[in-house]
């Protein structure tokens, strides 16, 4: 089965251009591009943020509170401040993940020096790839968030009142960041590991770091991790199946949009102000909804991403893009 997805255009380019690192070796590099990433955005986006939080009125009462260490209070009013940005602020985060997209670009393509195709951005079939990304991802979100509702795990609370500018430019923030994770996951650290190390190892590899830096935040639990992990895993079966990243790419992008915009449910802890509808999870089935870090924490998305890794390890390859080798007769191989 690995050999079998193994056998794409994408990663036998890979395996004969640039650098190869060890595994280890490309586990640091994989967190020293995240930490770099981080700082990149944080020095753009604290500016920004204590700009607006100082335009507050409840911004001196918090100095006030630290200056007097009464670090209670300051918690609280600075949870106020958060929940009192504008929305704007949300889509600008998700536009700065184009840092996240070129640092994996920059790394793979001048550091590891292998070219971007390598990486799954591969010409040819990018518009139907991407078309199918975006079907696949609302249909499976909409899927789960329908199991949860028949479950009784969540209620529809009706339509909302929605800005269409916001939710155009939420669309855009969500392709700029599902491209940026599958460059980093797939795209770099996958089919480097891949150039140096088995599929199975790169495969699992890859979804363990990708399980491990969705899931640290608020009410993230065991069941979450597996879930991110499994997520992952599709995700990286489907680069191989497809070979490019232009589908998972927007099957993220597909995925959270549908989850927080159109649903109106919270994602990795956190909820958009803007959605076309809204549902609202049931307390005490959080073992079905995911509880407070959203859908990914609940059993209904393991079965759904468990029938989904079923039906990708039984499709076709991308016809285009897989690598036909000779299959020996029967007997060939002892001679």
């Amino acid at each position: 089965m690995f050999n079998y997805l193994n056998e794409n255009k994408m990663t036998e380019q890979a395996r004969t251009e640039g650098k190869t690192y060890s595994p280890f070796a490309l586990v640091l590099i994989y967190f020293a591009v995240m930490i770099i990433v981080n700082v990149v955005t944080n020095i753009v986006m604290t500016p920004v943020l204590m700009l607006l939080l100082s335009e507050s009125a409840d911004f001196k009462p918090f100095l006030t509170s630290l200056m007097q260490a009464d670090y209670t209070s300051a918690a609280e009013i600075f949870y106020k401040l958060l929940n009192g940005l504008p929305e704007w602020i949300n889509v600008f985060s998700l536009f700065l993940q184009l840092v996240l997209l070129i640092a994996a670009v920059i790394f793979c393509r001048f550091v590891e020096k292998r070219s971007v195709a390598s990486m799954g951005f591969r010409r040819g079939q990018i518009i139907p790839e991407y078309l199918k990304g975006l079907f696949a991802g609302a249909v499976m979100m909409t899927v789960v968030v329908m199991l949860i509702r028949l479950s009784g795990a969540a209620v529809f609370e009706g339509w909302r009142r929605f800005s269409v500018p916001t939710v155009i430019f939420y669309f855009i923030g969500y392709m700029i960041f599902g491209l940026a994770e599958e460059a980093l996951i797939h795209g770099f650290f996958m089919t480097s590991s891949a150039k140096s190390s088995s599929l199975a190892y790169s495969l699992i590899m890859s979804s363990v770091l990708f399980s491990f830096t969705n899931s640290m935040n608020s009410g993230a639990s065991v069941l979450c991790s597996v879930n991110v992990f499994m997520l992952g895993l599709f995700s990286g079966l489907c680069v191989m199946r497809r070979g490019n990243l232009w589908g998972m790419g927007a099957f993220h992008a597909a995925w959270n949009f549908t989850q927080s915009v159109i649903f109106g449910f919270g994602m990795s802890s956190e909820s958009s102000r803007t959605s076309i509808m809204k549902f609202t999870g049931i307390e005490g089935y959080d073992s079905l909804n995911g509880g407070i870090y959203g859908l990914e924490g609940g059993l209904i998305v393991t079965l759904v991403l468990f029938l989904a890794i079923g039906a990708v390890l039984i499709s076709k390859p991308n016809s285009r893009e897989a690598v036909i080798r000779a299959v020996p007769e029967s007997g060939e191989e002892n001679k």
